[in-house]
């Protein structure tokens, strides 16, 4: 408040009769709008290329992407800007024989199932899926709240009570009676306890769910949300996402390749997605040496060009990707 008096009395000096708000909110966020608009009007397109090489071992195929060296001139950002550059290392290249694999590094990860949805992480997601903006998403989630068909909408919290793990045979043979989600219901363990259910991280509300009460005569738009809100409940009942990434290095004469693959262990909460997780099968030791055979080299006249992307104005879901490529096959 201080400040608005402040910033209003001295603009008055200077012709101004409005009042000026300087907010804890506003002001932060404007500023945040303001600099990605700067950001977009200065912008100036660039392209940039990398090298990507196909290779085989024991009939597996897989990609690797060429390590710019000391002599190779790079941007701030390491990408090469220069498409003649990448097209006489390619010639280099097309000229050795041998491809040695000369690191590799294995290490197994694990992804837990996503949190619950607090009322900022729905809004992203249901703009991402339905294109809904967030007043529309809440204006949703808040009728189904009044019907008693999910909890408390205005939480900021992704956390479940222990104490309410005790209700998720109900609610699972609640959603169970819905055809759609059947398949996810009839693989979910109710015995099942993550990293979602930590009363240390319960706020004044916990992560929206559904209630146990069956849904009736809901709108397309409420149909989607409560479909959203169900599907990261169950998702809490199933086991995690394991999988063995394996990260390699390539010696092409004395030119670098670097690639990683990865092969699925434990399939886990990923199983009720749509797309399940990409897999490839990378298997080898190092040293090895894939040999060279010159009647399986493909694409050598192939690229793709396009302009270094400038940021997007703040929306509800933000993304954006640049990928150019001049590419060559190696067995």
């Amino acid at each position: 408040m201080n400040l608005s008096r402040a910033y209003t009395v001295n603009a008055r000096k200077y012709g101004y009769t409005t009042v000026f708000r300087i907010g804890r909110v506003k002001i932060p966020t404007l500023a945040l709008v303001v600099q990605r608009e700067k950001e977009i009007q200065q912008f100036k397109s660039r392209k940039f290329y990398e090298l990507t090489g196909t290779f085989e071992k024991d009939g597996i195929s897989f990609t690797a992407k060429y390590t710019p060296s000391a002599t190779i001139s790079t941007d701030e950002e390491g990408r090469v800007l220069d498409k003649k550059l990448l097209q006489a290392m390619k010639l280099k290249i097309d000229h050795t024989d041998d491809v040695v694999v000369s690191d590799v590094e294995k290490k197994t990860v694990t992804q837990q199932p996503p949190l619950p949805f607090s009322l900022d992480t729905l809004q992203i997601e249901a703009n991402k899926v339905y294109g809904l903006s967030p007043k529309d998403t809440l204006d949703t989630v808040q009728s189904l709240y009044e019907k008693k068909i999910v909890s408390y909408p205005r939480s900021d919290c992704n956390y479940i009570p222990a104490s309410q793990h005790g209700d998720a045979k109900k609610i699972i043979g609640m959603l169970a009676s819905g055809d759609e989600l059947v398949p996810m219901t009839d693989a979910a363990d109710p015995g099942i306890s993550g990293k979602a259910f930590d009363d240390a991280k319960i706020t004044a509300h916990h992560a929206i769910i559904p209630t146990g009460e069956k849904p009736t005569g809901l709108t397309e738009n409420e149909q989607n949300i409560f479909g959203m809100i169900a599907k990261r409940y169950l998702v809490q009942f199933y086991k995690p996402f394991v999988f063995e990434k394996t990260s390699y290095k390539l010696a092409v004469g004395d030119e670098i390749f670097v690639g990683s693959g990865r092969e699925i262990l434990e399939l886990g909460f990923r199983v009720v997605e749509k797309g399940r997780a990409g897999c490839q099968r990378t298997r080898f030791e190092r040293p090895y040496t894939l040999c060279r055979r010159r009647n399986r080299k493909t694409g050598n006249k192939y690229h793709r060009e396009e302009n270094d992307p400038a940021k997007t104005l703040y929306r509800g879901n933000t993304h954006c990707s640049d990928d150019k490529h001049l590419a060559f096959c190696r067995s």
